[in-house]
């Protein structure tokens, strides 16, 4: 894994067709744009991972009883 420090307005490469942009840092937040081409899946973390069924809400599994 690489760690580096940028600062607002620095950006970073990668390849040669996506670059990511430090928009601004606020207190811990940090705001980055990403310009990449239309086949580059560009997705959240959070998003991106599916629920083991262990971790799934019973309350979301159909009902045995077809209700």
């Amino acid at each position: 894994m690489l760690t580096l420090s940028r600062r607002p307005g620095e950006r970073l490469l990668i390849g040669g067709d996506i670059e990511i942009f430090v928009v601004s840092i606020v207190g811990g937040a940090v705001k980055l744009a990403i310009r990449a081409p239309r086949h580059v899946r560009v997705l959240r973390d959070e998003l991106d991972r599916s629920p083991s069924p262990s971790e799934r809400d019973p309350a979301d599994a159909p009902s045995a009883q077809g209700g």
